[in-house]
C-alpha cells in the first residue's frame, strides 16, 4: 500500500526513527562490550554559504513554481561545515505515542568528520565519526571506540548519514502532490534568513480534514525547520542555533575511551 502521509511527517518519522536506531546501536554496544572491533562525509560549504537568502515575501503562489523552487533548495544540505542545533517538539493527540522523547540534537561537520549529539528524556547519546574511527558515547561515563571497518560502527554510520542527506530531503519534497496551495514566506531562523514553503491540503488520508507540511531552508539549502500539523499529530523540528565555529577537538571523545578492539584481544588464546 502506498504511504500517502504528509511528506514532512514521513521525513520526521525517518529522522526520529534513525535516532532511535542509533540509540539501540549504542545500547547493544554497551550490553555487549566483550569484543568486536566509519564513515565520513565530504563537507565543503561554510555557514556563510547558507545565509543571505532573500526568499519570497507574501502568501503563496499556488503550486508548480513554488514546488520547483522548494526542490532547488534541498541539494546542498549535507555539504555544510558548521554546527547546527535543532529542537524537536511533538504534539501528539489522539492515540499517538509520540516521537521517542527526543528533545534536541546537534550536528557537527568539518573536514570529513561528523558528530551527532542527541538529548532525550532518558539519556544523552553522542556519536562521532572520523576517517579513522567511530565512537558511541552514552550515560556521560565512557565512549566505545570502533575501528573504521567495524560492522556495528558501519551500521551506525549508515543511520547517521541518512538522517540529513540531500537525497532524503529531496525524496520527501518529490512526494508532495502537484497542485497544492503553497504559502511562501521569509523568516529569520537560528540567525539565518530562511525561505519557508507551507503546503496545505489532504496530505494524509488517514487523518480527518486537511493537514500542512512546512519546509524552511536557508539560501544555500540548510534545513532550518520541518513541521507537520494535522488533527491527530503535529511535530516541529527547528534549528535554534547555527555556527561555523567548529573545532577539531569537537570530534575528540568527551569521556574515557573503551577500545573494543583491545577488549577483543582479551579473549584470544
Amino acid at each position: 500500500m502506498t504511504d500517502r502521509r504528509s511528506p514532512a511527517w514521513r521525513l520526521l518519522i525517518l529522522i526520529i526513527g534513525a535516532i532511535a536506531l542509533l540509540g539501540l546501536v549504542a545500547a547493544a554496544a554497551c550490553n555487549d562490550d566483550d569484543g568486536g572491533d566509519d564513515g565520513s562525509g565530504d563537507p565543503a560549504a561554510t555557514m556563510d554559504d547558507f545565509d543571505g537568502g532573500e526568499g519570497d515575501d507574501g502568501n503563496g503562489d499556488g503550486g508548480g513554481d513554488s514546488l520547483a523552487e522548494l526542490a532547488a533548495f534541498g541539494g546542498d544540505y549535507d555539504s555544510f561545515t558548521g554546527k547546527v542545533t535543532y529542537d524537536i517538539t511533538d504534539f501528539s493527540t489522539g492515540d499517538g505515542a509520540g516521537l521517542t522523547g527526543v528533545t534536541s540534537m546537534t550536528i557537527y561537520q568539518k573536514n570529513g568528520s561528523s558528530r551527532l549529539d542527541i538529548s532525550n528524556s532518558d539519556d544523552d547519546i553522542i556519536f562521532i565519526s572520523t576517517p579513522d574511527a567511530s565512537y558511541l558515547c552514552s550515560g556521560g561515563s565512557d565512549c566505545l571506540k570502533y575501528a573504521a571497518d567495524d560492522e556495528l560502527a558501519g551500521a551506525a554510520v549508515s543511520i547517521f548519514s541518512g538522517l540529513f542527506s540531500a537525497d532524503s530531503i529531496n525524496r520527501s519534497i518529490d512526494d508532495i502532490p502537484a497542485g497544492l496551495d503553497f504559502d511562501v514566506t521569509s523568516e529569520t531562523i537560528a540567525g539565518l534568513d530562511a525561505t519557508c514553503f507551507k503546503a496545505t491540503g489532504d496530505l494524509d488520508p488517514g487523518q480527518a480534514g486537511d493537514e500542512s507540511s512546512e519546509f524552511c531552508f536557508s539560501d544555500g539549502g540548510l534545513l532550518l525547520r520541518l513541521a507537520f500539523e494535522g488533527a491527530d499529530q503535529s511535530s516541529i523540528f527547528e534549528a535554534t542555533s547555527a555556527s561555523e565555529d567548529v573545532l577539531d577537538s569537537d570530534f575528540d571523545p568527551p569521556y574515557p575511551v573503551i577500545d573494543l578492539g583491545d577488549l577483543g584481544d582479551i579473549f584470544q588464546p
